[in-house]
Parts: structure tokens; C-alpha cells; sequence
């Protein structure tokens, strides 16, 4: 009987891997949708561009969003494990352990919160905050218990129901938070709260 042959992996390939799987549970794609949430907002007060602002606001939302994705998947490790679909990510199939993966999320969440306070603006950093907490507390064990579970995340989709419910505009959408993240980051406190209605809407 022949016996599997288990290949070997050089450093350079294992570090290349780990940090394959680090990306991964940073979910790029969903990622890349937030950044370009964020630039959306930064562009909507009409101020002219500022490539150092524009860098700032980038590598801040990568970080917090990120550690906020590898959190989420630390949360939902044992959802992930019994379905088809996520059953390969890093943490169920052992590749990242869970204590390594709640430690990636909480250091991404913590440079990425202090980056931003230090480069755009306590309100940003403030903002970008919440929404990370807003999402790890609220959206996630919420989208167990309910169908409607990108009500708020994926925004922009109209009005929807939970359990007879009615939501409207009118709700606080945690997807569109990185649009004021990034109208904060270059419009003072005064020009945005003079802007915002009581729904929380830019007019």
C-alpha cells in the first residue's frame, strides 16, 4: 500500500501561503467595494483632490475594514465550518488557528482605528469605529436570525422587511457609513452637521 506523500513547502512558499490566507479573511473584494464607498464620499463635499488625504483615507479603511472581515469570520467559524460554500475558508479547515485569526482582526482594527485618528480626523476615526462595532455586533449575529441579512451592509437597495417590519431610508445603514467616512475626512465637523437632516441624510 503506498503511502500519501506529503509535499514540501520552502519557507518563502509557507510565508507566501500565510499571508494568501491573511488576505483571504480580509475578504479583498468586499474590501475594495468599502474603499471605493469611502472615495465616493470624499469626492461629494466638491473639494479638489489631495493625494496625501486620498492615501490616508485608503490605508485607513483597508485596515479597520479589514480586521473587521477577519473578525466576522472569527465569529462565524462554526457557521463556516458546516456549509459547502464557506467550509474552505482559512479558520475551519485549520490553516489560520483561531487565536492567530482573533489576533490579526484585533491588530488590524487597532492600527487601523489609530491611522485614522492620526491622519484624518477624530470624527473619521470615530465613525469608522462604529461602523466596525456596528458590524461585528449587530450585523453579524443578526444575519443568523433574520433573511433580510444584507439589510444595511449592502445599502442602496430600497426599502425591505424584517419580519413584517417595514425599514425605510430612513434607518441607519451601516454601508454607508464609509461615505461619510469619507466626506469627514475633508469637511470639518460644522460644513457636515450643517449638511445633515434629522434622517441622517446628506440633502
Amino acid at each position: 500500500m503506498r503511502s500519501k506523500s506529503i509535499p514540501f513547502l520552502s519557507p518563502y512558499d509557507q510565508l507566501r501561503s500565510r499571508l494568501g490566507d491573511y488576505l483571504t479573511l480580509c475578504k479583498p473584494r468586499l474590501l475594495g467595494m468599502v474603499v471605493l464607498s469611502a472615495m465616493m464620499g470624499y469626492y461629494l463635499p466638491g473639494v479638489t483632490s489631495d493625494p496625501t488625504k486620498i492615501f490616508h483615507l485608503i490605508l485607513g479603511t483597508l485596515l479597520i475594514g479589514g480586521g473587521a472581515h477577519v473578525l466576522n469570520q472569527w465569529f462565524e467559524r462554526e457557521q463556516d465550518a458546516r456549509m459547502r460554500r464557506t467550509c474552505q475558508r482559512p479558520i475551519p479547515t485549520g490553516r489560520v488557528s483561531e487565536e492567530e485569526a482573533i489576533l490579526l482582526g484585533a491588530t488590524l482594527s487597532i492600527v487601523g482605528f489609530s491611522y485614522l485618528l492620526a491622519f484624518t480626523g477624530w470624527l473619521t476615526a470615530l465613525l469608522g469605529a462604529a461602523t466596525h462595532l456596528t458590524y461585528l455586533l449587530l450585523y453579524t449575529p443578526l444575519k443568523q436570525k433574520n433573511s433580510c441579512q444584507h439589510l444595511g451592509w449592502c445599502h442602496n437597495r430600497g426599502p425591505a422587511s424584517i419580519d413584517g417590519l417595514e425599514c425605510s431610508n430612513r434607518c441607519f445603514r451601516v454601508g454607508s457609513t464609509p461615505n461619510l467616512c469619507g466626506t469627514l475626512s475633508v469637511a470639518d465637523a460644522t460644513f457636515f452637521c450643517h449638511r445633515l437632516d434629522v434622517s441622517g441624510r446628506i440633502p
